[in-house]
């Protein structure tokens, strides 16, 4: 939502015994530009959003204090994201939990389809305990934390799996 998106798919895929395998979140936002990459992972605790205030759609800002993407390791030991910038190649960031603070940046193995965008993907490999409720229960319990932004935006859609988030309905 910080970088525009208005649409926002996550997948999570468990393995044969319910274990969570992967877990996947895409949108259509403005990607991370090659200028801005080193930003973007150089440093914990630093942002440009408190000086932005506001998305690029003028709504907003989210997260603020710059430890998004070191959260992200709640969801899995190895984090990566595909992203593209709108006129740029695009590029991939990846980073493993046992060097925190370290991310490389690579060529996508194969093009970004979108004109702009992520596509995060965790992977569980080492967490046994990480445990997501079922789509149906992760749906709602989003709903809720989502709705102010959801009721005051139509423009954006968030989907668990095929479920659309839709507040309306409650």
């Amino acid at each position: 939502l910080d970088a525009g998106a208005t649409t926002i798919k996550v997948e999570i895929l468990e393995n044969d015994l319910g274990g969570i395998e992967r877990v996947t979140i895409e949108d259509n936002g403005l990607g991370i530009s090659e200028a801005t990459v080193v930003q973007a992972f150089g440093t914990l605790g630093k942002s440009s959003k408190p000086e932005a205030k506001v998305s690029p759609r003028n709504k907003p800002l989210h997260g603020k204090v710059g430890e998004g993407r070191f959260k992200a390791y709640q969801l899995g030991s190895r984090i990566e994201w595909q992203t593209k910038a709108k006129d740029e190649k695009g590029f991939l960031v990846a980073g493993h939990f046992q060097q925190p603070l370290q991310f490389r940046k690579a060529e996508l193995e194969s093009p970004f389809e979108q004109e702009s965008g992520t596509i995060f993907t965790a992977y569980n490999a080492s967490n046994a305990d990480l445990r997501i409720p079922v789509e149906e229960t992760l749906a709602g319990r989003l709903t809720i934390s989502f709705a102010p932004v959801l009721l005051a935006d139509a423009e954006v859609s968030v989907f668990i799996g095929n479920t659309k988030l839709n507040p309306q309905e409650n």
